[in-house]
């Protein structure tokens, strides 16, 4: 786990080149706001780490808050970068008092984006069955 045990939401987490975010494979307990810099991140392919994104503004890493998957990719700074933390508490508060139909359609996507990660990991094709998007 990275040294956000003990975050609040808002607090702002100030990391330098090269510094790494959160890793693949961790629980993502934190989602991220981009005050400042630029985020890098990479995945684990078969033979080799890819950049996937490289991100300057926006929120990034809210999947895990949605599904409780863990991080399917690294984030790295790319420079001196200032990031504002969303905790899951403060999340789940908002997401929970949503319509339930947006609800929906936020799982849909999530699992669609994770599904699409899955799907270019392994250059295969994910077949839905009758019932799957809902």
């Amino acid at each position: 786990m990275t040294k956000l045990s003990c975050v609040k939401n808002g607090e702002k987490l100030v990391f330098e080149t090269g510094d790494i975010i959160f890793k693949e494979g961790e629980e993502g307990d934190v989602a991220y706001i981009i005050e400042q810099g630029s985020v890098q991140l990479t995945k684990k392919l078969k033979t080799k780490v890819s950049v996937v994104e490289i991100l300057r503004d926006g929120a990034f890493a809210l999947p895990p808050l949605i599904d409780n998957f863990p991080r399917q990719y690294t984030a790295t700074a790319r420079q001196h970068t200032i990031l504002s933390v969303i905790t899951r508490e403060c999340f789940e508060k908002r997401f929970n008092s949503c319509d339930p139909a947006i609800q929906a359609v936020v799982h849909y996507l999530t699992r669609s984006l994770r599904q699409a990660t899955e799907r270019l990991m392994n250059g295969g094709v994910i077949e839905h069955k009758r019932g799957d998007m809902r």
